[in-house]
């Protein structure tokens, strides 16, 4: 224990510097601390070290495995090149060809009706359908009859007139041509010379006469031929008929009811032959003969002679009916709303082809196949088949090439293309990746 006197107590203080073994003392838990932190990540860092080689000693090796290549399996069709009819088809309501109205010439009472003077009824050329009472027609003919007589008479008796006229004109010109010579020589007096001519005038007015009547009287005969001919025809009129085998579609009259002239009295069309107008694009044209029409891309290039045959198809009381008919001629002109051209097919046989007894009928809808020309050396295709509109894809040597080829027509299934030839395998499947040159396996359609 230090004691410290007053003496001292003011006395500077003096720093007493510590050995350095008592520093060394003091900095050893510092050290001590950081050595234990160093030897302790380098033991976790070995561990780590150990445990990863561990691992690595134990891990499975992944299996080694085939690279297997994906080839997709497409359908193919063999290619078969020749000789191909084309058929146009399109649809069409059907048309009677003759469709009238009868009409009455004459007026009168209705005194008897055809049975078949009915909607649906059938009748024959010149078959009498409605008889007006002839009563005041034959007593026409009958009262003309009689003014052509008398007019006849009359020119008979005129022409004996004539011939007795002519007869004393000649003996009267002769009487005054020979006193006429006396007189000259004084052997007949100027009163009988005159005389003479009285008389031969007189001869020859009365001549002149009966020429004037014959003359009225054969203006009148003629007149009265006229009439009797009109009479005739006005009482042949009694009889409405029709000069064509058809059909009733509407009556309008019935037994004792008045027509006049001009009134409708029944409504018909001509069973003979039926016509059916096919609208179809200008471009079908070109496949099929059109009388007095160019042929164009498949006929011989000038105006066909004869249009080309037609199969009209319908379903009608519960069967499928067919009938036969021939491409006759365009209608005329373009329709200015659809743009297409109607083509007037007519059928001249209206009962269809299977012997059921069908007869086409005005409103139909049917189906007309146009057989066309035919298209010489091409190849018949799934229209699908067809890409990019000129391409084709071929497989050679299991590989798929890429084939351009010329379209010649798009029909409604298949297309008709130039630039093959007979074998070739054309893929009729689609494929979401392709590239020329790719493998492909094939298989054969349906399968």
């Amino acid at each position: 224990m230090w004691c410290v006197s007053p003496s001292q107590a003011c006395a500077p203080v003096q720093r007493v510097k510590r050995p350095a073994a008592s520093q060394e003392t003091a900095m050893s838990p510092t050290i001590r601390r950081r050595m234990i932190q160093t030897v302790l990540a380098v033991l976790v860092l070995g561990l780590g070290v150990l445990a990863l080689l561990g691992l690595k000693q134990f891990q499975r090796k992944p299996e080694q495995r085939e690279t297997i290549e994906f080839v997709p399996l497409v359908t193919v069709q063999a290619v078969s090149v020749g000789d191909v009819p084309i058929t146009v088809e399109g649809f069409g309501t059907v048309e009677a060809r003759v469709e009238v109205q009868l009409v009455s010439q004459v007026g009168g009472q209705v005194v008897e009706l055809h049975p078949a003077l009915i909607a649906g009824g059938f009748f024959e050329a010149s078959e009498m359908l409605v008889r007006i009472d002839p009563a005041d027609y034959e007593l026409a003919v009958a009262r003309v009859q009689a003014e052509l007589a008398q007019a006849q008479a009359i020119i008979i008796a005129t022409d004996a007139r004539i011939v007795d006229a002519q007869a004393r004109v000649d003996d009267a010109q002769s009487e005054f041509q020979r006193l006429t010579q006396l007189g000259a020589t004084g052997a007949a007096s100027k009163r009988e010379v005159r005389r003479a001519d009285l008389a031969y005038q007189a001869a020859q007015a009365q001549h002149d006469e009966a020429h004037a009547l014959r003359k009225s009287t054969a203006a009148r005969r003629d007149a009265a031929q006229v009439a009797l001919r009109q009479a005739r025809l006005n009482l042949q009129r009694t009889e409405l008929a029709l000069p064509f085998n058809g059909r009733i579609t509407r009556e309008d009259v019935d037994v004792g009811q008045y027509v006049g002239v001009g009134q409708n009295v029944a409504s018909a069309y001509g069973t003979d032959v039926m016509q059916v107008p096919v609208p179809l694009e200008d471009a079908e044209l070109a496949w099929f003969d059109v009388p007095g029409e160019s042929s164009g891309i498949a006929g011989e290039g000038a105006g066909a002679a004869k249009g080309s045959a037609v199969t009209l198809n319908t379903e009608f009381a519960g069967r499928s009916l067919t009938w036969r008919g021939r491409v006759m001629r365009l209608k005329g002109q373009v329709d200015p709303i659809t743009r297409m051209v109607h083509v007037i097919v007519e059928v001249t046989d209206p009962l269809d082809t299977q012997g059921y007894g069908h007869r086409l009928m005005p409103g139909m809808f049917v189906r007309a196949h146009i057989h066309g020309n035919t298209l010489m050396r091409v190849a018949t295709l799934p229209r699908h088949s067809l890409r990019d509109n000129n391409t084709v894809w071929l497989v050679r040597d299991a590989k798929l090439r890429f084939h351009c080829v010329e379209p010649i027509r798009k029909q409604r299934t298949d297309v008709l293309v130039r630039g093959l030839v007979d074998g070739l395998q054309v893929i009729t499947s689609g494929l979401d990746v392709y590239t020329d040159g790719m493998r492909v396996h094939t298989a054969e359609p349906g399968g």
